[in-house]
């Protein structure tokens, strides 16, 4: 199949077009996150449901999107150098020339950028999620006592009962 210059540059506004989606998708993530953090600090229940379901939707979106970007690289790819394996993102900007290249290539960098903040902001949020686990663990060992007959589950879901002691008397 021969293609134009024209449909290599369609394919490659596409592309760019698809990569400006995920540098937006990245930066509505981390605003997800921050405000889960914010609702866990909190403890706002309701806004903790509400996130829960919109980062569930939100990954359902990037996973969309990652495979749109993944078809689009393959077809610019495959018009640019037919029967080779797909170009990455970088070799496609140096095969090019003009806006679209320059567009690639900003938002290849502004993508990293993107996901170093994201991937901090999920550390942070995994720290505090930890730390209120440890707190909760605490409390109940001391209201509770170590192996009372209060069943409780560890984060896998796991039950682990406890026995006697404590300040709380939880027989009846």
């Amino acid at each position: 199949m021969i293609l134009s210059q024209g449909s290599v540059t369609e394919l490659s506004e596409s592309l760019v077009e698809a990569l400006q989606r995920e540098a937006d998708l990245l930066d509505q993530k981390e605003q997800q996150m921050e405000r889960l953090r914010e609702a866990v600090m909190v403890s706002d229940d309701a806004a903790l449901e509400a996130l829960m379901a919109t980062i569930a939707h939100t990954d359902i979106e990037q996973s969309r999107l990652d495979m749109d970007i993944a078809r689009r690289r393959a077809e610019l790819s495959d018009a640019i150098s037919p029967g080779r394996p797909p170009l990455r993102l970088r070799q496609l900007a140096r095969a090019l020339d003009g806006d679209s290249a320059g567009g690639i290539e900003r938002l290849c960098g502004e993508i990293f950028q993107r996901l170093r903040r994201l991937r901090r902001r999920h550390l942070e949020t995994a720290i505090l999620l930890a730390e209120c686990s440890r707190i909760n663990r605490l409390l109940l060992d001391t209201l509770l006592g170590r192996g009372s007959a209060v069943e409780t589950y560890d984060a896998g879901g796991r039950p682990h009962g406890q026995r006697d002691g404590g300040l709380l008397n939880t027989e009846r």
